[in-house]
């Protein structure tokens, strides 16, 4: 089990703007998108999780964000590639089940509990879990 806090991501909407010429054209991560990506570093190094163990196969994920404006998933989005660059989870087509809420009351910070999946939601156990 993985238990982090980070820093609100950016919405997906501001994460990422159109090169038009210079340098290229394509898309970009954008500078709030860049310094979010810098400060969930710090926070990362600042909970000495570096000696924290990946999870390595199917895993669920918990995300408890504070009260805020916009949506929750594509914010989800950006904390879940973050954790699959920094190698604590693998690509997040193994993630079987994300579970995300807001909570009226936080200290501005996203709540992150990462698992390694119950083997009933991984294989033909899925109908069987979801019956339940």
């Amino acid at each position: 089990m993985l238990t982090l806090s980070l820093p609100v991501a950016p919405s997906a909407n501001n994460a990422f703007a159109n090169r038009k010429g210079g340098k290229g054209f394509g898309r970009v991560k954008s500078g709030r998108y860049r310094a979010w990506i810098k400060q969930a570093d710090d926070y990362y190094v600042l909970q000495r999780l570096g000696k924290a163990t990946p999870i390595t196969g199917p895993y669920t994920c918990k995300m408890v964000f504070p009260e805020l404006r916009g949506d929750l998933d594509g914010r989800a989005k950006l904390i879940l590639d973050w954790m699959v660059s920094r190698g604590l989870t693998p690509d997040d087509k193994h993630l079987r089940k994300l579970e995300l809420e807001k909570e009226f009351e936080g200290n501005g910070l996203v709540w992150i509990v990462v698992r390694e999946a119950d083997a009933r939601l991984v294989g033909d156990g899925v109908q069987a879990a979801l019956a339940e």
